[in-house]
């Protein structure tokens, strides 16, 4: 069975400069995941892109997992979807990471080695 995993806009960033394939770098986890990008992601990466390269890049990054519609902006958006999808998280955002987690929200990092770990 597929678990959902949620993308936030720090791990897309992250893997466009360092050069990592989240779909490559998942398959260390011992499970499937269908992975969704929140609309909130997709409108945030598209005001960075105004004064970052790699938000551009990790914009049209996205284009390659099935994108969803959301509420809210930002963190809030993030940990409100994980909660009520009841879905794994992709972040490497400490600030994000201590929200999910006071929430009992499963987290995965992308860890330097450039694969992808559970937290």
């Amino acid at each position: 069975m597929n678990q959902k995993l949620l993308l936030d806009t720090n791990s897309l960033m992250y893997s466009i400069k360092n050069k990592i394939d989240i779909r490559t770098a998942l398959l260390s986890i011992p499970m499937t995941f269908k992975i969704i990008v929140p609309k909130c992601v997709i409108d945030e990466l598209v005001g960075l892109s105004k004064t970052f390269w790699y938000a551009s890049a990790a914009l049209e990054y996205s284009k390659n997992f099935d994108i969803i519609e959301s509420n809210g902006i930002g963190d809030d958006c993030i940990l409100n979807m994980a909660i009520s999808m009841k879905c794994f998280v992709l972040t490497n955002d400490r600030g994000l990471i201590n929200r999910l987690r006071s929430k009992n929200i499963r987290i995965l990092m992308i860890s330097q080695g450039k694969s992808i770990i559970m937290k």
